[in-house]
């Protein structure tokens, strides 16, 4: 299991090559912050489409400009599935 945690999230890949990745507790994520979510998960999958699974029952919040990307090309074209919990 792969597993690095960010100033907004603990991501891990577990041995089904799952990308879980688990919101924390009060953060603000903004464009900075899920651009390096990205990046690690692309690191951590080689590259390759996934499946994801976000947990995001916690408090926390994102910016525009986060969102904006997350919903962009490049995370949609790495991205096999996508469930979230919430």
């Amino acid at each position: 299991m792969k597993r690095v945690k960010t100033r907004t999230a603990r991501i891990t890949v577990d041995e089904n090559d799952i990308v879980i990745i688990k919101i924390l507790e009060g953060k603000e994520m903004d464009l900075g912050d899920a651009a390096d979510n990205f990046l690690v998960i692309k690191h951590l999958t080689e590259g390759m489409r996934c499946l994801k699974l976000i947990d995001a029952r916690v408090n926390w919040s994102i910016d525009k400009k986060a969102q904006s990307f997350l919903a962009g090309k490049d995370v949609k074209e790495r991205t096999r599935a996508r469930a979230i919990v919430i």
